[in-house]
């Protein structure tokens, strides 16, 4: 957020959902879309715009279209979750490893 207000930038927050039925998005969009904004500290100073969308499709893919569909400069990443975080940008087969080799912008992935 910090970068994004430094360049006046805009921030957009997703999250991907794979494999829901589309019967069920409606009721999952709002809910899911609502944790994102909580991330987001009520108090933490910024002037960027700050966007939240929920995706349902696998991750990587819904990362690459989203960052197409928007132009993104920079796709911020966490690898939090992943079995070796450190190294989870260089594993065959991983979210990083798609995005990263895929994406038509810059990546950070971040561990923590």
């Amino acid at each position: 957020i910090a970068l994004a207000d430094a360049n006046n930038g805009t921030v957009l927050m997703m999250h991907a959902l794979p494999l829901v039925p589309w019967e069920q998005q409606a009721d999952l969009y709002e809910p899911y879309k609502e944790r994102l904004s909580k991330l987001v500290s009520e108090d933490l100073p910024h002037g960027c715009k700050i966007d939240f969308t929920v995706q349902f499709n696998l991750a990587a893919p819904a990362i690459l279209s989203v960052a197409e569909e928007n132009q993104a400069d920079l796709i911020v990443m966490g690898v939090h979750h992943a079995p070796f975080p450190k190294i989870d940008a260089h594993l065959p087969g991983t979210t990083a490893t798609e995005v990263i080799a895929n994406a038509s912008c810059p990546i950070l992935t971040v561990c923590g």
